[in-house]
């Protein structure tokens, strides 16, 4: 009882410490993102439609290898509203879509709180590496958005990959590497080529 009270606490902490850096990145975007700054670049017909797309994707989740965690493939859709409308307003779409399929799913809030965080601060991160690449936003074209893009998506997929295989190793007792070979390079390929479709849904859109 007691190893199970201390892994509880540790997991609360861990959480605790993935929702600060969470929120933090978002008060930095609102603060730094020119087209939040400006009002600019979001459309309420578009926010609304890639909420909707997106929450019927996140709807539809599966369960990854190792441990409870789940996946989905509503990233590809998070990812083209990071390129169309820059990091905050991907970050509110995320959040909202994010918290009201894992409350339909009835997760324990300590779950929604983790998964909202981690979730936002892959992609506002993922985002400015893309801003900082020289990613335009919106891509007008796929060439000068490819190489911007791929550093996106190293560095989303490295914060998400890394904190769910962290939760899962302090919450199960396992190991983090274990977990994070099985989890996250495993599918490392699928989603660096599933990620590419988000890039052509913002490229579409425009």
């Amino acid at each position: 009882m007691a190893s199970f009270d201390r892994r509880s606490m540790s997991v609360n902490s861990y959480v605790g410490v993935v929702a600060l850096f969470g929120a933090t990145a978002f008060v930095l975007s609102a603060v730094l993102d020119p087209l939040a700054r400006a009002n600019e670049g979001a459309s309420v017909p578009g926010v609304v439609a890639f909420v909707f797309i997106a929450l019927a994707l996140q709807l539809a989740e599966h369960k990854l290898a190792v441990g409870t965690a789940t996946g989905t493939i509503a990233f590809i859709v998070y990812m083209a509203s990071a390129l169309l409308f820059g990091p905050t307003w991907c970050a509110v779409i995320t959040a909202v879509t994010v918290t009201a399929a894992q409350a339909l799913n009835r997760r324990a809030p300590i779950k929604i709180v983790f998964n909202v965080s981690q979730h936002v601060l892959a992609l506002v991160v993922g985002t400015a590496v893309y801003m900082k690449l020289g990613g335009p936003i919106p891509p007008t074209a796929i060439e000068p958005a490819i190489i911007p893009f791929f550093g996106f998506v190293l560095a989303s997929f490295a914060i998400n990959g890394t904190a769910v295989s962290g939760v899962i190793a302090i919450s199960e007792g396992r190991r983090f590497s274990e977990i994070w070979i099985r989890n996250t390079w495993a599918l490392a390929a699928y989603d660096v080529v599933a990620s590419a479709l988000g890039l052509l849904v913002a490229w579409l859109y425009v």
